[in-house]
């Protein structure tokens, strides 16, 4: 059985906890480690075609980031 409800989706998200390790083998832009069912490629693809490092991971940017 398949539920893909967005309504179950949320209520279970809303009481799991996930880790990432030290997200080395996490890609930033395609895996679905935020939020589940879609990439960040997905869910921002105009800031996708504009980032330099598109298979970067998500520790590479992570540990890269400058605010600024």
């Amino acid at each position: 059985m398949q539920v893909r409800s967005p309504l179950v989706f949320g209520l279970f998200f809303d009481h799991v906890n996930f880790s990432l390790g030290d997200g080395c083998r996490m890609s930033f832009w395609k895996d679905e480690w935020i939020r589940k069912g879609e990439s960040l490629q997905c869910s921002f693809p105009r800031l996708y075609q504009l980032c330099l490092n598109k298979e970067g991971s998500v520790a590479y940017f992570l540990n890269n980031f400058e605010a600024g």
